[in-house]
């Protein structure tokens, strides 16, 4: 078998399908796009292991789809978890440190996160009123758009194009001031 020719086919034929789901876990097309990255990098280099009789090949991709999203979800959640620091060996006579930081995050991540949100609030006031309840419902609550096109009454087309402008707004005044950096 040509296994070179059967990857390009299944990448051509599930590429974006494979991304969409992924994006649509993890809320993050960088992620998404990285992840589905390392999807296809183990189709190819487990593609010889594929057996038919198991299910079709969208099948076997869907089910490394899946536990992708799941070590991602994984990853992500443990890396929330409760991380110490032993600043300059200050430590109890337990040998504990005596300086704890929650959310895996020092003391100047904290104060840059502080700021990030200043600057991220600062470009949602450039959003209408309208633009605002819809990308606070889309990004911050993580809606789906049906969802907020129900609660706002308004068409889920309407929402779709609210939210696409929004992104453009909200990255163009974030980018302004990643710019200024």
């Amino acid at each position: 078998m040509n296994t070179t020719h059967s990857f390009s086919t299944i990448y051509e034929q599930g590429y974006k399908r494979t991304l969409n789901l992924v994006n649509s876990r993890v809320y993050n097309m960088n992620i998404a796009e990285e992840i589905t990255s390392d999807i296809y990098v183990k189709v190819y280099r487990f593609l010889d292991t594929y057996k038919p009789e198991y299910g079709t090949i969208s099948t076997w991709v869907g089910t490394i789809t899946k536990n992708a999203i799941l070590d991602y979800q994984r990853s992500k959640a443990n890396s929330k978890a409760k991380n110490t620091l032993n600043v300059d060996g200050y430590v109890n006579e337990e040998g504990e440190p005596l300086f704890q930081f929650e959310d895996n995050n020092l003391a100047s991540d904290a104060i840059e996160k502080k700021e990030l949100m200043k600057q991220v609030k600062y470009a949602f006031t450039k959003l209408s009123a309208n633009a605002q309840k819809v990308a606070y419902m889309f990004f911050i609550q993580q809606r789906k758009q049906i969802e907020i096109a129900e609660i706002l009454g308004m068409s889920e087309v309407n929402v779709k194009v609210t939210i696409l402008r929004a992104k453009e707004v909200l990255k163009s005044n974030l980018a302004l001031t990643y710019s200024e950096l």
